[in-house]
């Protein structure tokens, strides 16, 4: 019996040997992968962002809804919360998670889609592509999309009652919020039309305050801009390429002008704004330091070889100027050209205003040439009412008729500033404003009954520089010194501004632009050479005087004055620009 007893202990431990070397991997191993606990919210249309809790959760886990993957996933630092976006064509189903490895986790219970749409991007530009995409219609069947309650689009459903289609915003489309919809159900997706940047100042009356841009609110500027890859102008050009004037930006194109000061030249260049990739660059003509202006299918610039040049915006590679202008009597300095209603207008330092016809032959001459103001001219013109605005540095604000004979006389010249003006004039409708050298911010009627023109209003002094200022909403604004001021534009004499930035490091440069409240200028810190790009919102009134930034960019070389068109763009003195978003 003992002999049979031990033979039985024998078969036991043999059993249990060879079920260890049978049996699964340690438990710690199995424990590596991802868990799931809940998820929030359990429900919604295409395009929600749903928080997944657990544990096990590393960067590069890939989300599925019912087999359909997200496009992206985001990992919480603690590996605890996962936050992915409801992808297009998901069913309603469990929610995965599975790690690079191959593991998986999965909700105890499913994600219900409702009916809902949603537009990738949504804020596009006239032309640009976006793609709209819907959850839970009617299953197999064609739905029509509507744009502000007008149909304009259809799309197929599946079994689901899913959607998927693409559109491109039609390039004459004008800028503002949309409301997206879908005939006979209940449904509404705002969507965005963005505004162009075409030229110096946004526009004619340079208020440089884009009021259609929505993407770049308060709120997402706040948490935080990110500054994105340079767009290179060295591989077209010269290894110190830089891109002093403002970039401008059209539809999917930005252009911008390269210098190179080593060679004393610079190229007009057009990259695709998605892509990144350059579209064309022009043959170099002379150095220039202003921006571009686009009207319809031309891009005009003005250079220090005292010429303007005309270029085709559907150009070859490289690009030969369609049209050159005369040889004129000053330097264009820093004076970005003005094009309007079929005509170009650009002032040089020989102290006159330059007017061309924007169809012209190759060598182009003058509609008029202005009388010579008693200084040089470093602004660009502003036009409003048919009427074309400049301040020189003979202390003056000079008013022409853009339709004016082959010499042309103002039709009036301001009182005398005090001391030069090197900016450019805003213009309103009812006030032209300007900033003197002395430190004080003119505001001269635009309708001027006599000459001299006396002012309207004169702010107190604060420290004087180039900048124009930006105009919106009954305020205008100018940074100078350390700090950024805002006046009300129906001012009293002397006028003390309303609201005010804190003084930051630094001395503030360039213009300012103004997109959804959001008021973007430079910074430069003058010992280091470099620039910093600060955002304040101007529609804080509580923190005046001394309202923070509400973001501010790491140290940029010599930050170009700003250009707002769904995001940010500036360009820097070390080969190209950035956009910021």
């Amino acid at each position: 019996m003992k002999r049979h007893a031990m033979s039985g202990v024998k078969l036991i431990m043999v059993a249990v040997v060879a079920g260890a070397l049978l049996a699964p991997a340690p438990a710690e191993a199995t424990a590596a992968g991802p868990s799931i606990t809940s998820f929030s919210p359990a429900s919604g249309p295409v395009g929600t962002q749903v928080k997944i809790s657990g544990a096990g959760f590393v960067t590069g886990d890939i989300v599925q809804f019912s087999g359909v993957t997200a496009k992206q996933a985001h990992v919480n630092p603690a590996g605890t919360r996962i936050t992915a976006t409801l992808p297009p064509l998901a069913p309603a189903g469990l929610i995965s998670v599975i790690d690079p490895t191959g593991l998986r986790a999965q909700s105890a219970r499913p994600f219900t889609v409702t009916r809902g749409i949603t537009a990738a991007p949504a804020q596009q530009w006239p032309g640009g592509k976006t793609t709209f995409e819907g959850s839970a219609f009617a299953r197999d069947a064609t739905v029509t999309l509507t744009w502000n309650g007008s149909p304009f689009l259809s799309a197929d459903t599946d079994a689901n009652g899913n959607f998927t289609v693409g559109y491109h915003v039609l390039k004459t489309e004008s800028p503002g919020l949309v409301n997206i919809g879908v005939l006979s159900y209940n449904v509404i997706l705002h969507f965005s039309v963005s505004s162009n940047w075409p030229e110096y100042g946004l526009n004619s009356q340079h208020t440089g305050a884009d009021p259609f841009e929505l993407f770049l609110t308060e709120s997402h500027v706040a948490a935080g801009l990110k500054v994105g890859p340079l767009f290179s102008v060295i591989p077209y050009l010269g290894s110190t390429s830089e891109v002093i004037g403002a970039p401008v930006l059209v539809g999917n194109v930005a252009y911008v002008v390269a210098a190179e000061p080593s060679t004393s030249s610079s190229k007009l260049m057009a990259f695709n704004r998605t892509t990144r990739t350059l579209i064309w660059a022009s043959v170099a003509f002379g150095s220039s330091t202003s921006a571009p202006a686009v009207d319809g299918n031309r891009v005009f610039v003005a250079s220090l070889d005292q010429h303007v040049y005309e270029f085709p915006t559907s150009c070859s590679n490289p690009c030969s100027p369609g049209w050159t202008s005369a040889l004129a009597g000053g330097l264009f300095h820093a004076s970005s050209p003005e094009a309007f209603d079929g005509d170009v207008f650009v002032a040089a330092t020989d102290g006159k205003v330059y007017a061309y016809p924007e169809s012209c032959s190759a060598t182009c001459n003058p509609l008029w040439v202005s009388k010579a103001t008693g200084g040089p001219i470093y602004g660009s013109p502003a036009v409003d009412n048919g009427v074309v605005y400049i301040g020189s540095s003979d202390d003056t604000v000079y008013a022409y008729s853009v339709a004016c004979s082959k010499t042309c006389s103002p039709l009036w010249t301001s009182d005398p500033t005090g001391a030069a003006i090197l900016g450019s004039p805003t213009v309103d409708g009812s006030s032209v404003f300007i900033f003197s050298t002395d430190g004080k911010l003119y505001a001269f009627p635009e309708k001027c009954s006599k000459s001299p023109c006396a002012p309207a209003w004169v702010s107190d002094p604060i420290a004087g520089n180039n900048a124009t200022p930006a105009a919106v909403g009954g305020r205008v604004y100018i940074a100078s010194g350390s700090t950024v001021y805002g006046y009300t534009e129906s001012c009293s004499f002397p006028c003390a501004p309303v609201w005010q930035s804190q003084a930051e490091p630094g001395v503030f440069q360039g213009d300012a632009a103004i997109a959804n409240g959001v008021l973007y200028t430079d910074n430069q810190y003058t010992a280091s050479g470099s620039g910093i790009l600060y955002a304040f919102d101007t529609t804080n009134s509580s923190c005046s005087p001394g309202c923070a930034p509400i973001w501010q960019s790491p140290p940029l070389q010599a930050v170009s004055d700003p250009a707002v068109s769904g995001s940010v763009y500036v360009g820097v003195a070390d080969g190209g620009f950035y956009p910021i978003s």
